[in-house]
């Protein structure tokens, strides 16, 4: 499930432009295409768009007709099954700019976008959830949900990775357990013959 606190992306729109939105969304998506539970289950997009600004969209750096039909694009063309987009709280003029993206959506997707306003409960129930699954923010019971903690796991674990690999590549020393030269070296290597 991805969470999205629509308020918080007033200032998001100040610092990025929409191609960092969509390069955001090709790594998140990327990194969660890694998980079997997601990848047999899919994921749910589960947005509060209380508060969420009018002008946002149009304040946001290089927004264009292009991006918005690439980021529509790139959803319909991601491996990532999306199970849902699912939208609460929304203000009275969402449901019109929800009508103006919709020409971008598949009927696919168009099929799995709705909005619940102030009825969570049934937002839960069509997302097949709990309510102790879903942040209070959301309209579930789940308290003190940290929204950074799988982006920092990911970010950690791609630094260890990355230092691994350096690791592996400038340092020639190694343990004769990890030093795949020893693997050449005690197998039994083919006799060239010139």
């Amino acid at each position: 499930m991805i969470l999205l606190e629509c308020e918080k992306l007033n200032d998001f729109v100040r610092l990025y432009t929409q191609t960092d939105m969509l390069r955001f969304s090709v790594f998140l998506m990327m990194r969660l295409m890694k998980d079997k539970e997601t990848q047999i289950n899919g994921v749910i997009i589960v947005e509060n768009l209380r508060n969420y600004p009018m002008t946002a969209g149009m304040r946001l750096k290089g927004a264009s007709y292009g991006g918005m039909k690439a980021n529509f694009q790139w959803l319909n063309a991601s491996p990532m099954k999306l199970k849902g987009i699912y939208g609460c709280f929304q203000p009275f003029y969402i449901p019109a700019m929800l009508a103006l993206v919709r020409p971008f959506m598949s009927r696919k997707l168009r099929d799995r976008v709705a909005l619940f306003g102030s009825d969570t409960d049934a937002m839960i129930k069509a997302a097949g959830l709990r309510p102790e699954q879903i942040p209070v923010e959301y309209g579930g019971t789940l308290e003190n949900f940290d929204p950074a903690w799988y982006l920092r796991e990911e970010v950690s674990q791609m630094a260890a990775e990355e230092t691994d690999a350096k690791t592996k590549t400038t340092n020639p020393i190694y343990s004769s357990e990890e030093d795949p030269r020893d693997e050449v070296a005690t197998s039994e290597a083919p006799t060239l013959c010139a």
